[in-house]
């Protein structure tokens, strides 16, 4: 980047999209990256649409099948022994 370019965008305000793009190690948890494409702060939510309809085609690394599979991991979570995860400040909790 110039040092041109870079005075030119310092302080600018601008979208990064990420995308699921598969489960991490653990299973348990969606893996994102971000879209090599940003969006100036002033896009509207259309442009962003219509620019990702036209992308996403192409990007063999998307895989919102994942978000159905980590909900389904968060409903049977729900349901398990959480260890004391939701035990407040004014509780006592001991092991």
């Amino acid at each position: 980047m110039t040092p041109e370019l870079f005075e030119r965008v310092v302080g600018t305000e601008f979208y990064r999209v990420s995308y699921v793009s598969g489960m991490k190690q653990d299973g348990l948890k969606a893996r994102y990256r971000d879209w090599n494409r940003i969006f100036l702060k002033d896009a509207t939510v259309e442009e962003m649409q219509d620019a990702w309809a036209r992308t996403v085609v192409k990007m063999k690394s998307y895989t919102p099948d994942v978000i159905d599979e980590v909900q389904a991991t968060k409903e049977s979570e729900d349901t398990s022994f959480n260890h004391g995860a939701n035990v407040t400040n004014s509780e006592e909790f001991e092991l």
